[in-house]
């Protein structure tokens, strides 16, 4: 969360800089600021942001999510009703100090976090709809397909011996899908003729995964 005298020194800061490049457009991922400072200097922006952040993504968790939630454990606790009135009132509440400096800039204010992150002139999302399909798609709104990105780093020694006699499966959970459900992921896969990259972004480290698996 940012304190509105952070953001404020954002704004502040990204006006300088503007003065000094004059852009034609700002191209913003998910720097709130530039919800003030974009169109206070007068350009468009454009925001690169998963459209996960979006009240329309169509959800197939079991549950009848209102808002887009990560997988924080005390929410599968809460009935669902009670859980989205609880993130409801927090998005509300991290959005106050953007608001703050909305009204003393004389923009529009936010209804919420959730309008923050995917605010701009153009919102661009980079996946595929039909990985985050979505049940309303506004104008100003495109999908630009996955943004492709490696760490340049050596490949592990066993690298070219995946995929060469059977086939390869990459599988992730993302870093905001539920730990959980790993185990189940990896013994349905290690049930399969496959070799199996997962990736766990850092978030859980299966602790015996299953042979077939990398």
């Amino acid at each position: 969360m940012y304190t509105k005298a952070i953001l404020a020194k954002y704004v502040a800061d990204e006006l300088r800089l503007y003065e000094t490049i004059r852009p034609d457009v700002v191209v913003s991922a998910v720097r709130i600021s530039t919800t003030i400072s974009a169109p206070v200097f007068g350009v468009p922006c454009a925001s690169v942001v998963t459209p996960y952040y979006t009240y329309w993504t169509r959800r197939s968790t079991g549950r009848e999510w209102f808002l887009p939630v990560a997988d924080y454990p005390i929410l599968r606790l809460l009935p669902t009703s009670i859980a989205n009135v609880l993130m409801s009132s927090a998005l509300r509440y991290i959005a106050v100090p953007v608001n703050e400096l909305h009204r003393e800039h004389g923009l529009p204010t936010l209804s919420d976090f959730l309008d923050v992150m995917i605010w701009g002139n153009r919102v661009l999302f980079p996946d595929d709809p039909l990985l985050v399909p979505l049940t309303y798609q506004a104008p100003h709104e495109t999908f630009l397909g996955p943004l492709l990105w490696s760490l340049q780093i050596p490949l592990p020694t066993y690298w070219d011996e995946l995929g060469r006699d059977r086939p390869m499966v990459y599988a992730t959970l993302g870093s905001s899908g539920a730990a959980h459900a790993v185990r189940a992921v990896l013994e349905a896969l290690g049930g399969m003729d496959v070799d199996v990259v997962f990736s766990t972004a850092g978030y859980v480290v299966p602790k015996h995964p299953h042979p077939t698996c990398t």
